[in-house]
């Protein structure tokens, strides 16, 4: 597996570096009200790989009707978020709670910080170079739980806050959220 790993993780890459550069914006239009579209991939054991976005593209069966992730404690998860205007993204922020773990979280420009009893995983556009596709992606891993901790479940959501530059009028930035239910359940 971690050869594997290894193998791909310099074809993430450099996926993500094509991404940054293919998605080019000629101009910020003078007015923009049309909030980005937020894509959440995620992909590992026990889920296979799902789709998650703002606007939803599909009827979902977790609680309430929304989207929902059900993950394995201790595992690796892969991930990547794509934010889309045709008007240029200037941001997105990933939050998920500090029991997870994030891993080889890329491009090299992408920060990761702990606020709280959360991390933070930002992105920023550049409104002299803007770009009509952000792409963030890296790898997550669950909390071990039960034996080591205690603790038999965990309940968080990864949420995620994109932003477009609001045209160069000086608008009001437009955003789109998006909040995904997970759990981590000890087997």
């Amino acid at each position: 597996m971690r050869a594997f790993q290894r193998f791909t993780e310099p074809i993430r890459l450099l996926c993500a570096a094509t991404l940054l550069i293919l998605y080019g914006c000629a101009t910020i239009p003078e007015n923009d009200r049309t909030a980005p579209e937020v894509q959440l991939l995620v992909t590992g054991p026990g889920i296979g790989t799902r789709t998650l976005s703002n606007p939803p593209r599909q009827t979902w069966t977790g609680p309430s009707g929304g989207q929902y992730l059900d993950l394995q404690p201790d595992t690796v998860y892969q991930f990547t978020l794509r934010v889309s205007d045709e008007g240029g993204v200037s941001g997105m922020t990933l939050t998920m709670p500090l029991q997870l773990t994030p891993i080889g979280i890329t491009p090299g420009a992408a920060t990761v910080e702990a606020a709280g009893v959360s991390y933070r995983i930002g992105l920023r556009g550049n409104r002299d170079e803007p770009r009509t596709t952000l792409v963030l992606s890296g790898r997550v891993r669950t909390p071990a739980l039960a034996a080591r901790t205690r603790q038999e479940s965990l309940s968080f959501s990864f949420r995620v806050e994109a932003r477009d530059f609001g045209g160069r009028s000086g608008s009001r930035e437009n955003r789109r959220q998006l909040s995904v239910a997970a759990s981590v359940n000890a087997r």
